[in-house]
């Protein structure tokens, strides 16, 4: 199985077992808004989530875990600092 055909399985399989798919439409070295979920959940609702960002350029940057959640504005906010900051429609699941 390659690689992705992983990712496609795992972006089907996120949202059956409550988790989340889309797009990261913005970010930084700590953070990135989740494109989709503006507004969708209630704030802290997914902290302490694992952040899967699979199109990361460094391997390293594929997974964080979610400290601070601000569903209002769809940011998600991680203690370990990513070195790919250019978030360019990057997937993501929750």
């Amino acid at each position: 199985m390659t690689n992705s055909s992983r990712l496609l399985i795992m972006q089907y399989i996120a949202p059956l077992i409550g988790g989340y798919v889309g797009t990261i439409t913005s970010g930084a070295a700590t953070s990135a808004v989740l494109g989709g979920l503006v507004g969708v959940t209630n704030d802290d609702d997914l902290n302490d989530d694992l952040l899967v960002m699979p199109d990361a350029t460094a391997d390293g940057d594929q997974a964080r875990i979610i400290t601070d959640w601000t569903g209002s504005t769809g940011s998600a906010t991680f203690a370990a600092r990513v070195t790919d900051t250019t978030y360019t429609s990057e997937t993501y699941f929750t």
